[in-house]
């Protein structure tokens, strides 16, 4: 008799933790199933670097010299055709239970001639230093860097190795957004070749290995700068050297198919994006 009240109370103490340890691994299980759903519903926020290609204002100069009178990526005919709207609105469709969100953090300053004659990056690494302490890097998903198009070919490839290894370093890290870096944008080679060469090239592949090297994705938009169809919209010259809408739009696509892969790798499920068809 002894013995058979000892196996009750044995059985009793087993059975109440058994009890305990499935109460509490459906605690945690419930936990990580409400995990996912809780990221689902937070923003996907995108930050764009870039320069006019990426953001161009409107001024009474601008009107004047340029005959740009709104303010978009230049030189799309509205700013819900330059490839920063488009490239956001693929997103937003790739995700849509998420808000997606963008912002442009190049500035008025970013990319302004120096006084060579060109443009130097390394010059607003101290403003794009303030602007990351403000806005910290951290709340957002994705990181698009495009530039490149104004390195000068006289300070040689060390300085530009420098000036363009500051800003992929700035923009990444720890906090571990995907970062997508764009390569440079060159129309003039519609003419002369269709294939980059030259100092062009050397900007393009410095890049290239620099946002590899930083665990970014590198697109180029090498095939779509060379295409006389891409470009050619605007009253000015300047004008007509950046992007066309369908020369914006080819751009975006660009973009998108990289952040497909990107995606993928980071456990982003996306939901299927029809992309638009590009008129001939």
């Amino acid at each position: 008799m002894k013995e058979w009240f000892q196996r009750r109370k044995f059985m009793l103490v087993f059975s109440t933790l058994l009890l305990a340890w499935s109460a509490a691994h459906s605690t945690v299980n419930a936990a990580n199933q409400k995990a996912p759903q809780k990221l689902a519903r937070q923003p996907f926020r995108i930050l764009f670097i870039g320069d006019s290609i990426t953001s161009y204002g409107v001024s009474p100069q601008s009107i004047k010299t340029l005959g740009w009178n709104h303010a978009s990526g230049m030189a799309a005919t509205s700013a819900s055709k330059d490839y920063v709207h488009l490239l956001t609105a693929f997103i937003q469709k790739a995700l849509p239970h998420r808000k997606v969100t963008m912002q442009i953090g190049a500035g008025p300053d970013y990319g302004r001639f120096d006084k060579k004659g060109g443009r130097n990056v390394h010059i607003y690494l101290a403003p794009m230093k303030l602007f990351v302490k403000r806005h910290p890097l951290s709340r957002y998903n994705l990181i698009v860097l495009q530039h490149g198009e104004h390195e000068q070919f006289r300070r040689g490839l060390p300085e530009m190795r420098r000036i363009c290894g500051a800003w992929m370093k700035l923009f990444s890290g720890e906090h571990r957004a995907m970062m997508i870096c764009v390569g440079p944008w060159a129309p003039w080679f519609a003419t002369h070749g269709k294939k980059y060469t030259g100092w062009t090239l050397r900007v393009q592949h410095t890049i290239r290995r620099l946002c590899l090297q930083w665990g970014g994705v590198f697109v180029s938009v090498e095939d779509i700068a060379v295409d006389p169809r891409n470009h050619g919209w605007g009253k000015a010259p300047g004008v007509r050297w950046h992007p066309n809408d369908r020369g914006h739009l080819l751009y975006a696509i660009q973009i998108f198919k990289a952040f497909k892969k990107i995606a993928a790798a980071h456990g982003l499920k996306l939901h299927p994006v029809v992309l638009p068809k590009v008129k001939p």
